[in-house]
């Protein structure tokens, strides 16, 4: 008869064969998203002597795209796996950071290590597969969080400096890191000592690679005001919404979802309120799982989970430490089973997926180089991003189309940034708002396996 503390041994052995499938599946049958199309495509012109932000219109801070962008030193065309390989890293990095996050909680060494994997392969089922700036953005988070549960423990300054300067770096990556400024900064005020010297040495730390980065465009004759501007994500001046997700609300079975993946940490509430708790460590492990779903006030997809995950586990993680040998816990044990059966759905549909998509990618890129040649100036309206990169298209106006999802921009304005020989694909469901201005295009209907889409070229 198995032991109840072998189960959660056996659950974790499951757990890292399911990491083991989805990082094969992930090498062999590599897919290009919406967003990764985006990102290699201003990559691509990053290396081609464009300047970000300046030369090439995004909304996004450069650090993570810059990081991202590294075989692109080592080929003009690298292989899309490359920066995968880079994006999945940062993913197991954050989970190696976290297992040391968790050290800190009088917890099984088996449930930290359970924890820690949990979250690398809830990570790979929530658009893991893809290049995404969450995963470095998360990375660099939980280095300033490790380095804050150190301090919070020895109560030492010279930590202080570099947790400013990761949330700096975080925020480079990506805007949104910044929520985790409002936990820190309340248990700063909450445990009362020295709390100007913490913001002072915090701030000068975040500072730093900021400052670092607009030296870089001062020498590049970017003005103080544009350059703030640019790394608060309103640098675009796009015609229709602000870049973060148009039409994508928070829904309801989003949580259930969240919530069937993590099926355990419905006991926090109880945890807490049978544990001995003092207040700021109960106030500053709360608000890191709550400040973390702030990320869904601008828009809901599955990769902003990835900003939840590591702080809803590490909240749960302190809850259980007042419980002894919770691993031995039956109702631990059957809600840790429905995450498990959760997750291995989520396994099996993104292996599903990924074969599927793989193979569709490829037929349609098959079918677009076809009918439009390499290099040439192209508008996506409709058919992915993705083949911005793979087909090595320009944009028709990088500094302010750039390689914008549709929706951002109306028909005129596209059409205007426009040349001759430009290229404007069109899917059906964007053809409508093309309709007036047919006349100044050669048209054609470019058929797929089981879909079509319209390409014009500019007369």
């Amino acid at each position: 008869m198995i032991g109840r503390f072998n189960i959660l041994k056996i659950e974790t052995v499951l757990i890292l064969m399911g990491i083991g499938l989805l990082l094969l599946y992930f090498v062999i049958y590599p897919v290009v998203s919406f967003d990764s199309g985006y990102y290699m495509s201003t990559m691509r012109e990053m290396h081609q002597g464009n300047i970000y932000f300046k030369d090439i219109a995004s909304p996004y801070n450069p650090l993570a795209i810059s990081i991202l962008s590294i075989p692109f030193f080592f080929s003009d065309f690298p292989d899309f796996r490359w920066s995968l390989f880079l994006n999945i890293s940062f993913i197991i990095g954050s989970g190696f950071i976290l297992y040391h996050i968790l050290s800190h909680f009088k917890i099984p060494r088996i449930l930290q290590t359970f924890l820690a994997l949990f979250f690398i392969i809830l990570c790979f089922t929530h658009d893991g597969n893809h290049i995404m700036l969450e995963p470095i953005s998360v990375f660099f988070q939980l280095c300033a969080l490790y380095l804050y549960i150190q301090h919070r423990a020895g109560s030492s300054f010279n930590k202080l400096f570099f947790i400013g300067i990761f949330l700096g770096l975080s925020f480079l990556t990506k805007q949104y890191a910044l929520f985790l400024l409002a936990p820190i900064g309340i248990d700063i005020l909450l445990r009362r000592k020295d709390i100007l010297k913490h913001i002072a040495i915090i701030g000068v730390g975040l500072i730093f690679p900021i400052f670092i980065l607009f030296i870089y465009y001062y020498f590049n004759d970017m003005p103080v005001g544009v350059f703030i501007k640019n790394i608060l994500g309103k640098g675009v001046n796009l015609d229709i919404g602000t870049g973060t997700g148009i039409g994508s609300p928070f829904k309801l079975s989003y949580l259930i979802s969240f919530l069937l993946a993590n099926a355990f940490v419905v006991m926090i509430p109880f945890l807490i309120k049978r544990s001995q708790s003092n207040t700021p460590d109960l106030v500053f492990y709360t608000l890191l799982a709550a400040s973390s779903f702030s990320v869904f006030l601008f828009a809901a997809y599955s990769h902003y989970f990835q900003y939840t995950f590591p702080y809803v586990l590490i909240v749960f993680a302190y809850a259980a430490s007042s419980v002894p040998d919770i691993t031995k816990n039956r109702i631990f044990q059957i809600l840790c089973l429905i995450a498990l059966i959760k997750i291995g759905l989520l396994t099996a549909s993104t292996v599903k997926h990924q074969r599927r998509n793989f193979k569709q990618q490829a037929h349609t890129l098959q079918v677009i180089k076809t009918h439009i040649p390499s290099g040439s100036r192209v508008y996506l309206s409709g058919p992915s991003p993705a083949y911005y990169y793979l087909g090595n298209f320009k944009s028709i106006q990088l500094d302010r189309i750039g390689f914008s999802f549709p929706g951002y921009f109306y028909p005129e304005s596209i059409i205007s940034a426009m040349e001759k020989n430009d290229y404007l694909a069109i899917s059906e469901a964007y053809i409508q708002s093309f309709e007036s201005f047919k006349s100044d295009f050669i048209r054609k209907k470019i058929t797929l396996k089981d879909t079509h889409f319209y390409l014009y070229q500019k007369k």
